[in-house]
């Protein structure tokens, strides 16, 4: 830290900017601003970053005072940026001069929008923090709006400080806007965040009433849900949420994407040997006389030498098959619970969930790596130290293994994957191929791959999800104490999906919610409706069961009961002008543009030419 310590007018010219820096990052105002005028004393001038980093620390240490008289010596002398926005933009915030902030974000916006790059959300939050401080309900939406239509995402913690504004100013208030609160959480579960914050539930549950009137039962709760998927607070049924047939087209796309990465690799580190390659025709998935059965390695631009061996050839050999239910990845399946002496890759372990398929009406088949399917293979359970993938004890098929191959290979269940590719995304591909049957339900894959390695290269963390849940089913294998042999498989319940979903409830009314709200897209808006019910149910980070149910109709009921209660009906919500809490400005409901209805002597335009009035804040405008 000497450069904090030595006195600056023996520092060398180069040293002074790691003392500026060194001073920002410990917020030490004065050894920062005696760095500027030193540097100022001997012409040195201001890189953007440098002038930046001392705005920022002004602002911190010094507030909103300092940043603007040493702005005012800055202004002109470097090209201001994003991040110097940010920091004029807290200070006028902090001032309370949120129309001048606005007038900054917008011309901010105008220069690296225009269908470049979206604002940011950091440009917005100190006004429309300042704005949920004073509970300035009316103001704080119009800027939500402008900032939504303007393309910034809010996150978890501005979705709950808004519902946490809109619950400041009453129960009427509340009331009026529940509709826009709806479609803000529904935002938050479906869009913005997996699981919600633990603060974030308990701040949801202060926000909303708990006093048990209207009919008792109170509108928000933490519940615990079991794996039956039935809310213990609403009775709703949760319930296993699918992928559109985007996201799947999106899932086979990254696979091929993947399979011919993973296939270039091989060949790049002489692993795969092209020759030993099916190619349309050969046989590799063929009955054991060697015939095709109708895959093909081509795909609508005919063949491509990095698509030797194709995802597409799986495609095209399922559509030439009677539809098949289940997918099994065999090579899970045959090392499930063989990490002992007598190990070994076990055909009956496949055998056997087989038949307990076929028992329950289902169609499955196996994909299984070619190497298991010659006379010898090598089990990988059996490896000596230092040995990678390819090691492991080398054994013959004995007769009753060599049956088994040849009874599912005659009926047609087998697919071979040949050397040099991934087992694991061809029984992932094979629940997301396009199908030409008209099957109603997707199909399934038994496995119980966790698929950490796969993931994060294929889809965003919502639609692996939600695929994972509702497509792949895992199991476990009973064995036998005397010999450890297997004796039954028993596969998990498909459970519903761990995401942001609505139930109907007791309450619900399918007219008492709107199906738009500008607070939120219209897509949002639409999803509630349509995915049937007024209960809204939100996933915990705290716990892998915890929820958060919010009853939308016992939440009207409620409101409306304390309203009663109160005697007032408010009409704070209609389309007369009203004061906002002492900001110095009035607000109108905007008739379509941004901040049309803000006040300030500049009267600025919407979209649609309206102009703001002149506001509460005197000759000044907004201050």
């Amino acid at each position: 830290m000497a450069p904090l310590i030595q006195p600056l007018d023996v520092m060398k010219t180069s040293s002074l900017r790691k003392s500026l820096f060194l001073s920002a990052k410990v917020l030490n105002l004065t050894r920062a601003l005696d760095t500027y005028e030193e540097m100022k004393k001997r012409g040195r001038t201001l890189t953007r970053d440098e002038c930046n980093t001392l705005l920022y620390v002004c602002q911190e240490a010094g507030g909103p005072e300092t940043t603007w008289n040493v702005y005012k010596g800055l202004k002109g002398a470097f090209e201001e940026d994003e991040n110097t926005a940010v920091v004029l933009i807290r200070s006028l915030a902090e001032q309370g001069r949120l129309e001048e902030a606005l007038a900054m974000i917008e011309g901010k916006n105008d220069k690296v929008g225009k269908g470049k790059a979206p604002p940011k959300l950091r440009m917005y939050t100190p006004v429309l923090t300042r704005l949920w401080k004073a509970g300035n309900v009316t103001a704080a939406k119009e800027v939500w709006e402008g900032m939504m239509e303007r393309g910034a995402v809010p996150n978890e913690e501005h979705v709950v400080s808004m519902v946490e504004c809109y619950a400041s100013q009453g129960p009427t208030v509340f009331r009026q806007h529940l509709d826009d609160i709806s479609c803000l959480l529904n935002l938050l579960g479906n869009k913005l965040v997996l699981n919600v914050t633990d603060a974030g539930i308990e701040t949801l549950l202060n926000a909303f009433p708990s006093g048990g009137r209207g009919g008792g039962k109170v509108a928000a709760a933490r519940v615990r849900i079991p794996g039956s998927g039935v809310c213990p607070h609403c009775q709703g049924q949760l319930r296993p949420l699918r992928l559109d047939q985007e996201e799947r087209k999106e899932l086979r796309e990254r696979l091929l994407v993947l399979a011919e990465e993973k296939q270039a690799a091989w060949k790049s580190a002489g692993k795969l040997v092209l020759s030993s390659l099916a190619s349309p025709g050969s046989g590799t998935n063929g009955s054991s006389n060697g015939s095709s059965n109708g895959a093909s390695g081509s795909d609508n631009n005919g063949p491509s030498p990095s698509k030797i061996i194709s995802l597409r050839a799986l495609e095209a050999w399922l559509n030439a098959r009677p539809p098949f239910d289940v997918v099994l990845d065999a090579p899970n399946i045959a090392y499930y619970g063989q990490n002992f002496g007598d190990g070994r890759f076990n055909f009956n372990q496949i055998d056997i969930v087989l038949k307990a398929l076929k028992a329950q009406g289902k169609r499955a088949f196996l994909v299984i790596p070619v190497k298991y399917t010659s006379r010898r293979i090598r089990d990988h359970v059996h490896r000596e130290e230092g040995q990678g993938r390819g090691g492991g004890r080398v054994r013959a098929l004995d007769d009753e293994e060599t049956a088994m191959l040849e009874r599912w290979t005659d009926e047609g269940i087998v697919y071979r994957i040949p050397r040099g590719q991934l087992d694991d995304l061809y029984w992932m591909y094979a629940t997301v191929a396009a199908r030409s049957d008209t099957a109603s339900s997707p199909m399934i894959a038994i496995s119980n791959d966790c698929m950490r390695d796969h993931w994060l290269d294929l889809l965003e963390a919502r639609p692996f999800l939600r695929w994972k849940t509702t497509q792949v089913q895992s199991y476990r294998f009973d064995y036998s104490v005397e010999d450890n042999m297997p004796l039954r498989v028993t596969f998990s319940e498909m459970g519903f999906s761990r995401e942001a979903q609505r139930t109907a409830s007791s309450s619900f009314s399918s007219s008492s919610f709107s199906s738009s709200s500008s607070i939120a897209p219209s897509s949002d808006a639409a999803t509630i409706v349509t995915s049937g019910g007024d209960c809204l149910h939100l996933p915990s980070d705290k716990a892998e069961d915890e929820w958060l149910c919010l009853d939308f109709g016992q939440a009207r009921k409620e409101l409306d009961a304390l309203i009663a209660a109160e005697g007032k009906a408010s009409k704070k919500g209609s389309k007369d002008a009203s004061t906002t809490r002492g900001l110095g400005f009035f607000v109108r409901p905007r008739p379509g543009g941004l901040y049309a209805g803000w006040g300030g002597t500049k009267k600025r335009k919407g979209k649609d030419g309206h102009e703001g009035g002149a506001g509460g804040g005197g000759e000044e405008g907004v201050r």
